[in-house]
């Protein structure tokens, strides 16, 4: 929630003006230079500023796509608007009229293509005080919010009729950008039903057309280079998906400012893949930042800080640094404590890991209630046979014998052991974490005075 009041609207006459001469007007700059680079003098007494209607009128159009359901549209055009005048030495007004000057040259047809009249049409449509507009309207706005519910949803089978209606619909060559929005959409769904290879091939897809047909320093391409680097960290290629975030976060900076949402979203999984790559003093700096952007923007971005004082706690804990993770961890699990909402997954991720800081502290004992809590809360999220849920109950066995707690100890070590020998028998296949898990349970009752052939009974039992 962003609580600075919102801008007052401008009469309308200037607007009817604008909208009247803007055609004219950049009609015949676009003679003299690319479209992109249209000059206005700022006011006397201030320095004179470049204003680009078409990169401008970009970014605020594609913020509207990505935020679609955060916020309403008069708070997101606000904050667009702002974010870009901050970011590149302009007031609102200047945005404004840029943006206004750039639609009245698409409707008379001096730069139109079927992506520029959509985005022509949507300042229209959200500028309250422009002039209306017969310019065509989003074809593809509607129909992909939809498809977003259904996949919050996980109703696959609806998003999957969605999209292969709008496949249908769409042409790749007159509408590239058009088609790179449907893929992305696909690329969300895939990603959502864990078909990483598809998701990646998609990614890839969408990113190659953006950067194609966008600016430079268009947020589309920032998206699309995100949802890459995403893939690359799930697939543990971190060092791959560094650079990508790196440049997604300088795009996001010059088109909507430094302290914007999505400059913190990305800043949080930037810090996310530093921080598996063992970059750590950057990952804390990242995450820090993410944090003090997330912390201005109020209640509505607490899911979001939330995960990124997990990102923080648990660069912390690869550093050795166990008390200032407590404190980070602390955090984010007071967070997810608090909100009905948040996911499962994230949840227990951070109750784990606050365990794990304060079990490394040698608080072993006041470290268990938080592992024990962490697994309840993992097994609403995770199959029953998923190797990560086993995880959660291995580390669980092994600081419950550190603390001494040999029932707890014996219990968590055979429910890794069950879920991980389901996995075994689904896929055919030993999980990795089985050889570790099996080989720790032996140890552990060899010094418990077992006998090979007792412990070899047991691990056949518990992998039953």
């Amino acid at each position: 929630m962003n609580d600075a009041p919102a801008p007052r609207k401008s009469p309308l006459w200037p607007w009817i003006a604008a909208g009247a001469v803007g055609a004219l007007l950049v009609s015949r700059l676009l003679q003299q230079q690319r479209p992109d680079e249209f000059q206005r003098g700022e006011p006397s007494g201030q320095p004179a500023a470049r204003v680009e209607p078409r990169q401008l009128a970009d970014a605020v159009y594609l913020r509207f796509l990505q935020d679609e359901a955060a916020r309403p549209p008069e708070e997101k055009l606000r904050r667009a608007t702002e974010g870009i005048a901050r970011a590149r030495g302009l007031t609102p007004d200047a945005v404004r009229e840029a943006l206004t000057l750039f639609a009245a040259a698409v409707e008379a047809n001096a730069s139109r293509n079927a992506y520029e009249a959509a985005v022509a049409a949507a300042i229209r449509g959200r500028f309250a005080a422009l002039p209306a507009t017969n310019a065509p309207s989003d074809p593809l706005g509607g129909p992909l919010r939809e498809i977003s519910s259904h996949v919050a949803a996980k109703d696959w089978s609806k998003a999957e009729s969605l999209l292969s209606e709008l496949r249908r619909r769409t042409d790749r060559a007159r509408d590239p950008e058009g088609y790179a929005r449907v893929q992305a959409a696909t690329f969300n769904l895939r990603y959502a039903q864990e078909r990483l290879d598809e998701a990646f091939t998609l990614a890839r897809e969408v990113r190659d057309i953006r950067e194609r047909v966008l600016p430079p320093d268009s947020p589309g391409i920032a998206r699309g280079l995100e949802n890459v680097a995403v893939c690359l960290a799930r697939t543990h290629r971190d060092d791959e998906a560094v650079p990508l975030y790196r440049r997604a976060l300088a795009i996001y900076e010059k088109a909507y400012g430094p302290d914007d949402i999505d400059v913190a979203d990305t800043a949080s999984e930037l810090a996310a893949a530093l921080a598996d790559s063992g970059q750590l003093p950057e990952a804390e700096a990242a995450a820090r930042r993410a944090i003090r952007i997330f912390e201005r923007a109020g209640e509505d971005q607490a899911l979001r800080l939330a995960l990124t004082f997990d990102r923080l706690g648990d660069a912390l804990l690869s550093a050795k640094r166990n008390a200032d993770a407590e404190t980070a961890l602390r955090r984010a699990v007071q967070i997810y404590d608090r909100r009905p909402d948040a996911r499962a997954k994230d949840h227990s991720d951070a109750v784990h890991r606050l365990g794990l800081s304060i079990a490394r502290q040698d608080r072993r004992r006041e470290a268990l209630p938080h592992l024990k809590r962490a697994a309840e809360i993992a097994a609403n999220w995770f199959t029953d046979d998923d190797p990560l849920l086993a995880v959660h109950f291995h580390n669980m066995a092994v600081w419950a014998d550190a603390a001494g707690d040999d029932p707890l100890t014996v219990e968590a070590y055979e429910r890794a052991l069950q879920i991980l020998a389901k996995n075994q028998r689904r896929t055919k296949q030993e999980p990795a974490q089985m050889r570790q898990t099996k080989e720790f349970f032996a140890a552990y009752l060899k010094r418990a005075g077992h006998s090979d052939t007792e412990i070899e009974r047991k691990l056949r039992e518990a992998t039953r």
